[in-house]
């Protein structure tokens, strides 16, 4: 997968209801457009078919889930995938299509899983060193032993996108910049 292949995430309005417009005609109405919802619904078919390559967008494998999350730009902890999958399970190891929208949209209403702030990521860099550098053998480590655990694969992923100055060190200062910035630009 690609990044372009990785879509922006769907607008929602920025607006509070009150109760009274909570409810028209006895049913609740949505922040989220149905040309939204209909956005999200084309978007969600085609990750089903690339994640499963042989499935028609209407079945998904749940060891996929979180790469699809992902993709429609949102930023679960493992645990949070897992209690998603929980509820999206009715058929065995597949979800269908018509569990996982209504899941999918409510997380968008809700503002569900965000996206790591700059802030947030420089507070996690430093409290592992006082300086805009870290070693790379001291990341790796943090990375594969700390918290939720990256695969090697993950790691190397992340190390493809680092530059390690001839000390062994890594300004991760700029690689977040770079992050947030590539967040940015895909919003």
């Amino acid at each position: 997968m690609t990044d372009s292949d990785v879509e922006h995430p769907v607008e929602v309005e920025e607006r509070e209801w009150s109760e009274e417009e909570d409810r028209i005609d006895g049913t609740a109405r949505s922040i989220v457009s149905e040309s939204a919802i209909e956005e999200i619904r084309s978007r969600i078919i085609d990750l089903f078919k690339t994640f499963y390559e042989a499935g028609d967008g209407e079945w998904l494998e749940i060891r996929e889930v979180g790469n699809v999350l992902r993709c429609l730009g949102f930023s679960p902890s493992l645990e949070e995938v897992d209690q998603f999958t929980d509820h999206l399970m009715k058929t065995g190891e597949k979800v269908h299509f018509n569990h996982f929208l209504p899941r999918i949209v409510a997380a968008y209403e809700s503002r569900e899983w965000p996206r790591q702030s700059r802030d947030e990521l420089s507070a996690a860099f430093e409290t592992l060193t006082e300086s805009k550098f870290i070693s790379k053998d001291k990341l790796v480590a943090v990375l594969t032993t700390l918290g939720e655990p990256l695969t090697q694969n993950e790691v190397q992923a992340m190390m493809n996108h680092l530059a390690v100055n001839k000390d062994g060190n890594v300004d991760w200062s700029s690689y977040v910049d770079e992050v947030i910035d590539h967040e940015e630009q895909r919003i």
